[in-house]
């Protein structure tokens, strides 16, 4: 288990990983690079047009938008986002985002943490 102190994590050190066909994720804070299994920072980036669907079952997402257009849908909604837009993803809730241009890269960064389960929500509210 690596300690839980301060680090610095460069990016530019970080080899992208494809998670699906264009969707790209440099994973940039990990329980394995710094100790704290339960969080996760990543800068992500979608090829031009391409598309992903992502649903963590226990765990809630934040992302922030970097640079580009995109659609993100849930359910039976949809949004148009751009850069500097923040979207949050509760647990269990399947999203779909695509990257609306035919050119550009679209970036963003996601933060992914564990979500309080309904049990734990009943033992933390009595």
């Amino acid at each position: 288990m690596v300690p839980r102190e301060l680090r610095v994590i460069r990016s530019k050190e970080i080899v992208p990983k494809e998670l699906d066909k264009g969707f790209w994720s440099k994973r940039l804070i990990t329980g394995s690079s710094t100790g704290s299994p339960k969080f996760m920072l990543s800068m992500v980036s979608l090829d031009a047009g391409a598309t992903s669907t992502d649903c963590y079952p226990d765990k809630d997402e934040a992302l922030f938008i970097l640079k580009g257009k995109l659609r993100i849908q849930w359910k039976k909604n949809k949004r148009n986002l751009s850069s500097g837009d923040s979207v949050f993803i509760p647990m269990s809730t399947t999203t779909t985002i695509k990257n609306l241009s035919k050119t550009s890269r679209a970036k963003l960064v996601a933060v992914i943490a564990p979500s309080k389960t309904k049990k734990e929500l009943q033992i933390s509210i009595g």
